[in-house]
């Protein structure tokens, strides 16, 4: 006999041995087939070492097996607990976590717990990395495709728009069309508000593609569906290595200063629900993986007591309970308590994960690491913005408007922003937390002053221990930072005709008008390559007096207009749901709803009333009780900017606004990759379904197909 080959032999019965000791010391059943702690030893023959893995074809030398033969090593000479442990002659490659036959691709169940790896081992496997390969393959891709979107629309704002005439002599494709209705089907289609489920079609479809590729990952190695004992364990290892795999990425998902947005244009805001569909997967994939490994304990009561049990259930617990407070109603109405639990559930599931079993930790730990550099971004940015080396730094104005509204003016020398991004606002004196920051849309647009504009309607939390402030004291500063700009800026330069509806949010606490002050600003003020010719916005509001609350940013688009003569139209249409409206500016002729005719997904209160309002407390009071329910328009608005706003009594009837803007488009009967139209929402959740189906009445495969301008839409939520 050789000595390598005795070596090799003594070296797996001693471990067998222990491994067996350490075993029925805990009463804990293990995988019979999974390799012993002595995994890292290697033949004469290849000088390979097989980390975790059992092969059918694996064999031993014929002097090892014969000469094994102690009591505690000679039955096992020919066993998985010996045969695992040595490589093929044939294979002659390094098996991580590999195994094969009727195995289940478990990756070897180690010595500890009957989970995968031993000492040595990478703290990866197989499966984990095909799972990050999918990752980074779909990332590359829609990289491309982000590149490809900003190649036509930096081709559109260089090419001049068609005339009518010029317009009616392109064809339409039945693809294009297919494409332009199939798209607007899928983004606008939506399920119940009050389902816990994605949002739209599109949602859905990311979603389940999402669970079908870690499924199908996840028993990429497997090569049986056998649910013995044995192979129960191996299956529910699988789940939890891809649970562990994931976490990361859900990670980077939730960061603010996201690399994924970068590459994509996807704003983070948007990837935020990739991030919650990937957390219930993890959700599901724990739940898999505790069912499974239950069936393997069968050593009574001591079995159940043990640490990384205990922990484990500590940490299914917790995932379980942060996934119940990510529910839509909890996040929209109650955020502080959503954003508190989140941190605190989120910290105590990944160590609790971590106890329960340490050899996957290396993915635990990135967390961790990601986590803590966006921190310092952030916390690094608000230095930066912030100036607060200086004297006088973080200073904030606070103005108290008409209708509960608060306008909060920040001076940030260097800084700067795109229409439609947002920043997150924190008071060190005024919040509850150490940590508390809350997203506002910027309301103007950037401009020479460095002036950073947000209203915001006066909605309990945050926004109501502002204006306690303010209202104890005449000075109307507070020290208020701002961390920002986020979010990726919708670009509405290369479109035809931009139609917005935004609506003052009630529920909570939102303008609606924000982003699209800001867009508006924008357009009016581009001075190259512009190819927008109509901005239309249609703000639904209660009471006519609001209009006090953008009127200098309608003054300062009128006096853009006449300084820069451009071909390009501003129509500001307000219907006012409630209250009277000002003679002298009343719209004619403009499509309204019938009388009580409501769309079926929307109430009445989400237009008219705000009774589910908290109360204003006693001392403080925003306008006068004497006070007229609307000023006259001539002291609000300057001659110039009434020039394009009107006013309509009742609700806007959405489907014929939409197919009118649209007809008016000069390319409507252009070819379908040359026509632009966009339509934007902005606000709750019953009026963004309203928008949706009157979307999809107004833009399908038939209208499209007839010559109508195809439409691409966006919705404003804030990752809400």
């Amino acid at each position: 006999m050789s000595v390598a080959a005795a070596v090799v032999t003594m070296a797996n019965a001693v471990a067998s041995s222990a491994a067996h000791a350490y075993f029925d010391e805990r009463s804990y059943a293990h995988s019979g087939h999974g390799s012993s702690s002595s995994s890292n030893s290697t033949t004469a023959v290849t000088g390979t070492t097989a980390h975790g893995s059992s092969s059918s074809n694996t064999t031993t030398s014929s002097d090892s097996s014969s000469n094994s033969t102690s009591s505690d090593s000679s039955s096992n000479s020919t066993s998985s607990d010996s045969s695992s442990n040595s490589t093929s002659s044939i294979s002659g490659t390094t098996s991580h976590g590999s195994s094969s036959g009727t195995s289940t691709g478990h990756s070897g169940t180690s010595g500890k717990h009957g989970h995968s790896h031993t000492s040595g081992d990478p703290f990866y496997t197989d499966v984990q990395v095909w799972m990050w390969y999918a990752t980074c393959a779909v990332i590359g891709l829609l990289a491309i495709y982000h590149g490809y979107q900003l190649l036509q629309k930096w081709r559109r704002q260089r090419k001049a728009p068609l005339t009518a005439e010029k317009a009616t002599e392109k064809r339409l494709k039945p693809w294009a069309a297919a494409y332009a209705g199939g798209r607007n089907w899928l983004n606008a289609t939506a399920f119940p508000s009050w389902l816990y489920a994605p949002e739209t079609v599109a949602d859905a479809l990311w979603t389940s593609a999402y669970m079908v590729v870690v499924f199908a990952i996840t028993f990429r190695e497997s090569a049986g569906w056998s649910f013995d004992a044995h192979s129960a364990q191996g299956i529910a290892n699988l789940f939890g290595q891809m649970a562990f795999a994931q976490m990361p990425l859900i990670m980077f998902l939730a960061m603010k200063n996201n690399p994924i947005s970068l590459l994509t244009g996807i704003p983070y805001q948007n990837l935020n629900y990739l991030h919650r569909a990937g957390s219930r997967c993890i959700l599901v994939w724990s739940w898999i993986h505790t069912g499974l490994s239950t069936i393997r304990i069968t050593g009574g009561r001591d079995s159940w007591s043990a640490t990384y049990i205990i922990w484990g259930w500590v940490a299914l617990a917790a995932l379980t309970l942060l996934t119940m407070s990510s529910f839509t109603i909890v996040r929209r109405r109650l955020h502080q308590l959503f954003f508190t639990s989140h941190i605190v559930l989120a910290i105590l599931y990944m160590v609790g994960a971590y106890i329960h079993w340490d050899e996957e930790g290396t993915w635990i730990w990135m967390c961790f690491v990601i986590w803590g550099f966006d921190r310092v971004v952030r916390w690094g940015r608000t230095i930066w913005t912030n100036r607060l080396w200086k004297a006088g730094r973080g200073e904030c104005t606070i103005e108290v408007l008409e209708g509960d509204c608060l306008r909060l003016s920040f001076k940030r020398y260097g800084f700067t922003w795109k229409a439609g991004q947002h920043v997150f606002v924190s008071a060190p004196r005024v919040s509850k937390g150490p940590v508390e920051a809350h997203p506002f849309t910027i309301s103007n647009a950037s401009n020479d002053e460095h002036e950073v504009v947000i209203l915001s309607r006066v909605y309990g939390g945050f926004t109501r221990d502002l204006l306690k402030a303010i209202s104890s004291t005449s000075d109307k500063t507070v020290r208020a930072y701002i961390d920002g700009p986020y979010g990726q800026a919708h670009s509405l330069s290369s479109y035809d005709h931009v139609l917005m509806f935004p609506m003052l949010t009630h529920s909570t606490g939102g303008t609606g008008i924000a982003p699209w002050t800001a867009q508006m600003l924008e357009l009016v003020n581009s001075k190259k390559h512009a190819r927008t010719q109509l901005v239309h916005l249609v703000w639904i509001v209660r009471e006519a007096s609001v209009i006090s609350w953008v009127a200098p940013f309608l003054d300062q688009a009128a006096a853009l207009l006449k300084a820069n003569p451009a071909n390009i139209k501003l129509a500001f249409d307000v219907y006012v749901t409630r209250g009277s409206v000002p003679q002298e500016k009343r719209g004619l002729d403009t499509p309204t709803e019938k009388s009580g005719q409501l769309t079926p997904d929307t109430s009445e209160s989400e237009y008219d009333t705000v009774a589910h309002l908290p109360a204003a407390p006693k001392d403080i009071s925003l306008t006068s009780s004497n006070e007229p329910a609307h000023h006259s328009l001539g002291k609000l608005i300057s001659p110039e900017a009434m020039s394009f706003v009107r006013f309509h009594k009742g609700r806007p009837d959405l489907k014929t606004i939409i197919e009118q803007d649209a007809s008016t488009c000069p390319e409507a009967m252009a070819y379908g990759g040359e026509s632009f139209f966009i339509l934007s929402f902005c606000g709750p959740l019953g009026l963004m379904q309203t928008c949706r189906t009157a979307l999809k009445q107004a833009s399908n495969f038939s209208t499209v197909l007839k010559g109508q301008t195809p439409i691409d839409f966006y919705e404003e939520t804030l990752g809400q």
